[in-house]
């Protein structure tokens, strides 16, 4: 991998700035991670697992990335806001086209924020397959003293391709949904990795939950961890254990005493004081999983499944003039809100599930307002509201519960919501948060190099979201509903079939219950023996 730091000074006595530089060749490696199977995995420049990525504060990145496999990719720098740069942010269909093969595409970006993050394949379950990696943003002007700092990363392992699992996953001999089960956890892309630490240091944990699936509960034995910094925001805690689920932590260690079992996001405390106001626009969202008119079990929002347009939607928004504001044009199935720039915004999601679920915003983070069990109803009074919340983003939503986020929409783009259980993601379970499309379009030029992403892989690169102009959206991704909960018109027309049928059926029975055969042929015999037919 070749790194090249171009320094822009800035000013006399101000902090230099750099421009940081990778050359990713996206390319299969071979490994065998838990020791217990070689298999194919997704590497960069012939090596995995990814080294990890440092830049600062201030710095801009970029990452001119090659696409060697044979099929297509992308890159999501996990937690990013990209602020007037949302082509960057990498989801297949909601901000840019996939990679195709054979094609190059550069991420650059300024680097607004600090902490620990992770970069990874956007693009179906492929960071399943090893396209994934820390990604580690220092702050020059530390709020925190410790010694050294050490990256651990956590995650689940399966030895089948991603794209074989899913194929498993999403099928009509798989009605209940279950999910494919990994064979083995590493930390550290390995199953023999080791750490050394000196008695009397402080260290900086950076954890990150790289897995596609799992959920990872971690502790040191006899030692408390102090949370210093949860999804880039900083905030102090103390704890003994904690749980990460598809997302990304920091923590210094202290010394001396035993387990706690269980953690709860909501006792998170932020370092400055928050205080939120009343929202201007509230959006409500329920989720299951049923099987639906595919054959599929799904996961959805509102009984409907995400389905990718043909064209992205942040093309679509950037595109469309006027039309923009018109939820429409973004597809039927394409889960998009439209909300106002500068709004505060308040979403109720819901858990109808039996499980717990980790829920992923982009280019933003939002406050942990509130929660309650069962289904939000409106009802206030019933919730548990957070006095000082945590900004975070991504939140664990527990079975038969609901939580309730806030955030101010000051961040002009289209913007994935979505499950960070890979497989509930590739189902349906995600939604698509439209931010002031008039003032994007105000600010904002998609680079060409965007659109011609679209047109290499065989993709339309501009229009609503059947590719088309204005409203006329035949031909976008739709039709995958729940099964209808009654008798259509051909379920009718068969019943009454079937009952015309069964009166036939029964008419028949009657008639020849109530004729005598036995009769019938001594009348037949008479009649034959009065005409001679029949000698005695």
């Amino acid at each position: 991998m070749r790194l090249l730091a171009l320094l822009l000074t800035a000013g006399a006595g101000l902090t230099q700035a750099a421009r940081v530089v990778y050359d990713w060749n996206i390319t299969y490696v071979t490994a065998n991670p838990d020791n217990l199977y070689e298999r194919q995995v997704v590497g960069v420049n012939g090596k995995w697992p990814l080294p990890a990525i440092h830049v600062n504060l201030g710095d801009t990145l970029v990452i001119n990335a090659h696409n060697a496999l044979d099929i297509p990719t992308s890159l999501h720098s996990h937690g990013m806001f990209q602020n007037n740069t949302p082509w960057m942010d990498g989801p297949v269909g909601v901000t840019q086209c996939a990679i195709p093969p054979n094609y190059n595409l550069t991420y650059e970006f300024n680097i607004t924020q600090h902490g620990s993050y992770w970069i990874h394949s956007h693009y179906m379950g492929q960071y399943m397959d090893g396209l994934r990696g820390p990604l580690i943003l220092h702050n020059p002007n530390e709020t925190y003293t410790y010694d050294e700092e050490v990256i651990v990363t956590v995650s689940d392992w399966y030895h089948k391709q991603s794209s074989d699992n899913l194929n498993t996953f999403l099928n009509v001999a798989n009605p209940t949904g279950a999910e494919p089960v990994p064979q083995s956890g590493i930390i550290n892309d390995s199953a023999n990795t080791t750490f050394s630490f000196t008695p009397g240091k402080t260290y900086r944990l950076r954890f990150i939950n790289i897995s596609g699936f799992s959920t990872f509960y971690l502790s040191i034995d006899n030692h408390t961890l102090d949370i210093i910094e949860v999804d880039g925001v900083s905030q102090n805690t103390h704890t003994h254990l904690i749980t990460i689920v598809s997302n990304h932590q920091n923590f210094a260690s202290s010394q001396d005493v035993g387990m706690q079992s269980t953690f709860d996001d909501f006792i998170l405390v932020p370092l400055i004081n928050a205080t939120i106001p009343e929202p201007d626009q509230s959006v409500n969202l329920t989720f299951n999983f049923d099987v639906t008119t595919d054959g599929f079990n799904r996961g959805m929002f509102n009984e409907l499944p995400y389905l990718q347009p043909k064209v992205p939607s942040l093309n679509t928004m950037l595109g469309m003039g006027n039309d923009s504001n018109n939820v429409d044009v973004y597809g039927p199935q394409s889960m998009a809100y439209i909300m106002k720039h500068l709004d505060f915004i308040e979403v109720a999601i819901s858990n109808f599930d039996s499980g717990n679920h980790p829920f992923h915003l982009h280019g933003h983070t939002f406050y942990m307002a509130g929660r309650g069990n069962g289904t939000w109803t409106g009802d206030r009074s019933s919730t548990e509201w957070s006095s000082n919340p945590m900004s975070r983003d991504t939140i664990l939503i527990p079975a038969e519960q609901y939580v309730i986020i806030r955030f101010r929409a000051d961040n002009p783009g289209p913007w994935f919501f979505h499950c960070h259980i890979d497989w509930h993601l590739e189902s349906g379970l995600a939604a698509t948060f439209i931010v002031a499309p008039d003032v994007a379009q105000q600010r904002m030029t998609l680079p060409q190099a965007f659109k011609d992403v679209c047109i290499a892989g065989g993709n339309p690169s501009e229009g609503n979201a059947a590719g088309k102009e204005g409203l006329d959206l035949s031909g976008a991704p739709s039709g995958i509903t729940l099964l209808y909960d009654g008798f259509t018109a051909k379920g009718k027309g068969a019943m009454a079939a079937c009952i015309i049928c069964a009166l036939i059926g029964i008419a028949s029975i009657i008639f020849y219950a109530l004729s005598d055969p036995e009769k019938k042929a001594r009348e037949i015999a008479n009649a034959k023996l009065q005409n001679g037919s029949i000698s005695s």
